[in-house]
């Protein structure tokens, strides 16, 4: 189970995520949905561990992973940019 506690992140004083509580379960898919520029990038990042939150806690499995480096985490992402094949320009049947 991932849980998130109350995570709070600013740049330069500009208030990115405020009080951002949620847990996800074993097995369930969560979507993240919003506006560009709406912080779900920031959140994602918080949650592999590439950036720190400000404040409020990360828990996986139980296990308070706030300070815990991003390489110790063991979560992957995909990069949207790396998902698709640009290069196919139709599909072959």
């Amino acid at each position: 189970m991932l849980e998130l506690k109350n995570v709070k992140k600013s740049y330069y004083g500009n208030v990115i995520l405020r009080d951002i509580s949620f847990s996800a379960g074993d097995g369930e898919i969560v979507s993240i949905l919003g506006s560009s520029g709406s912080g779900k990038t920031t959140l994602l990042n918080i949650i592999l561990g590439i950036t720190d939150c400000d404040k409020g806690s990360i828990f996986f499995d139980g296990k308070d992973i706030t300070d815990v480096s991003m390489e110790d985490r063991g979560f992957n992402i995909v990069f949207q940019d790396y998902a698709f094949f640009q290069t196919l320009t139709h599909i072959r049947t």
